[in-house]
């Protein structure tokens, strides 16, 4: 097993992961991913949910969409990754809700909306798992081993060996039987366009996919709710439920979705008066801001050039710094919830990861991201909208209006969920590897990872991720072999 960093983030493998965004709204690449062992779980907010059948089926309104597996397969790994993840291998669904656990005050059109609960496990997998793997007889932890290009043998077919760097000057090579790349929907392709192939062009892009249908999970804040009692809020904030702890959200139904020919999207409820709440625009500027990130850079021991930015931050912003962290020991009681849309981006190959001419210390090309956000991205969002203003009409919730200074498209916000950049498909005309994550035209080339989803739904990806990475480890376990 090969890290590309250590057993914490920081230092400078973190440089190894920038790369240019267009358009510049998009994160810089450093800040939404983590060179270490255990990946940006390092930073995982724990939000689990899987995929939703729907969100795998093929629709007649949004082109590319459809896995070539069913949701049933998912479902018969997700124990698995539900104990990988740290949690118990059933549980977080409405149905098995403790007697007594808050349930939804608002009136809702039950036809258009539905609650739906989220399992919360922030769980570190180098916290959960290091144990485990240095104990092993089996797997092999190489801490700092970056991978810097796959190497075909004659034929075009076999990976012969994976070139490595420790340092500049520390180089050296890995070979094995398979190789899976479980990178992130960025490193991903980026090592496939680097890499020998049957052209030019990079490994297993014969058609030019690789790269290709990124997507990513919209955030948007659209409308405010006031509440007849913080009470009312019980449902949507964090609680515990027996061993789990949750928090519940709306989506639309199946129905709805059908009938209005809408991506995928939930709904959550935020305290519009908690400057910490997950989408207020006050947790993360001035002064506050760099007071959490030198907190966070302290506690890793990352003592760098980024920590005196944040110092400095502090000293620009001081009395907004005191005041937030205040208010983080003094939690605020929800009065006005802030309606949140996580949104699905239809799968778009304008979207896309290249690589650049600029080269990181490894000599290895920079990524390259282009993402774009469609026209029917954003009347999906509007879409959606209008249905949930009626189905929540008895709760009277004041929606934001699309455009100007508070319209919600000035607060859309990618979500740092990359995926689809090397798709699953039948056919390699349509896609990078197959239905047991093997890059078409290899023997023994895998991909793992939410880089691999033919579409994106809207669910926190982690729990598909680890349902499909279980899939695949049984697949090579057995043996199988085309």
């Amino acid at each position: 097993m090969l890290a590309g960093g250590n057993l914490e983030p920081g230092g400078h493998t973190a440089t190894l992961a920038a790369g240019t965004v267009e358009p510049d709204t998009y994160f810089p690449l450093q800040e939404c991913r983590v060179r270490a062992f255990g990946g940006t779980t390092h930073v995982w907010g724990g939000w689990s949910r899987l995929i939703d059948a729907i969100d795998m089926e093929p629709m007649e309104w949004m082109a590319h969409s459809g896995w070539p597996i069913s949701h049933a397969e998912l479902i018969s790994h997700s124990g698995s990754a539900r104990q990988l993840c740290g949690l118990p291998v059933s549980g977080g669904s409405l149905a098995e809700l403790s007697v007594g656990t808050p349930a939804s005050a608002l009136e809702i059109d039950h036809r258009a909306v539905e609650a739906i609960l989220f399992t919360l496990a922030p769980n570190r997998f180098v916290a959960l798992h290091r144990e485990d793997i240095g104990k092993s007889t089996s797997v092999t932890l190489v801490l700092g081993g970056h991978a810097t290009k796959l190497v075909m043998d004659e034929s075009g077919r076999v990976v012969h060996r994976v070139r490595c760097a420790s340092s500049p000057s520390r180089r050296f090579t890995v070979s094995a039987r398979d190789v899976i790349l479980a990178a992130g929907g960025i490193e991903n392709p980026r090592l496939m366009l680097v890499s020998d192939g049957h052209g030019a062009n990079g490994l297993g892009n014969t058609h030019g996919n690789v790269g290709r249908f990124f997507g990513d999970h919209l955030h948007v804040p659209v409308g405010l709710l006031q509440l007849r009692s913080p009470m009312d809020a019980a449902f949507f904030q964090p609680f515990q439920d027996g061993a789990m702890r949750v928090r519940g959200g709306l989506t639309l139904t199946d129905a709805a979705r059908r009938h209005h020919r809408l991506l995928g999207s939930a709904i959550t409820l935020h305290n519009a008066d908690d400057p910490h709440d997950l989408l207020s625009p006050a947790r993360w500027k001035g002064g506050y801001a760099s007071l959490s990130r030198a907190v966070q850079s302290i506690r890793r021991g990352t003592f760098d050039r980024q920590l005196a930015a944040h110092v400095v931050g502090i000293t620009r912003h001081p009395y907004e710094a005191a005041y937030l962290a205040w208010k983080r020991v003094q939690p605020i009681p929800p009065r006005r919830m802030l309606l949140g849309l996580r949104c699905e981006q239809e799968p778009s190959s304008q979207s896309r990861v290249t690589i650049d001419d600029r080269l990181d210390a490894f000599g290895m090309p920079r990524a390259r991201l282009h993402w774009h956000v469609s026209d029917r991205d954003l009347a999906s969002v509007e879409g959606t909208i209008r249905v949930l203003s009626r189905a929540l009409g008895a709760a009277r919730p004041e929606m934001f209006p699309r455009d100007g200074e508070s319209g919600w498209m000035a607060r859309l916000q990618p979500a740092a969920h990359h995926m689809g950049t090397t798709r699953m498909s039948r056919s390699p005309t349509d896609g990078v590897v197959d239905v047991n994550c093997r890059v078409h035209g290899t023997t023994n080339l895998h991909v793992a990872g939410s880089s691999v989803f033919p579409t994106g739904g809207w669910a926190p990806p982690t729990l598909t991720i680890m349902a499909l990475a279980v899939r695949l480890a049984r697949h090579l376990v057995t043996g199988a072999r085309n």
